[in-house]
């Protein structure tokens, strides 16, 4: 998954997440309220990889 620069586990990690809480629990991550690096995503690869994480074709 080096094309977004990131691990095949954190890949994972960020679907299970939105998943289970969508993109509520994305921007949390349960790091209560702590503010993380900005986003290195731009708003339409931010849409592109949503319908990717929606598609049933993924389960």
């Amino acid at each position: 998954m080096s094309c977004v620069g990131a691990s095949s586990q954190s890949i994972h990690n960020w679907r299970t997440a939105y998943k289970n809480g969508g993109m509520e629990a994305l921007l949390h991550n349960g790091r209560k309220g702590k503010v993380g690096k900005p986003s290195i995503f731009t708003l339409e690869e931010h849409k592109k990889i949503e319908q990717k994480l929606n598609d049933p074709k993924m389960d």
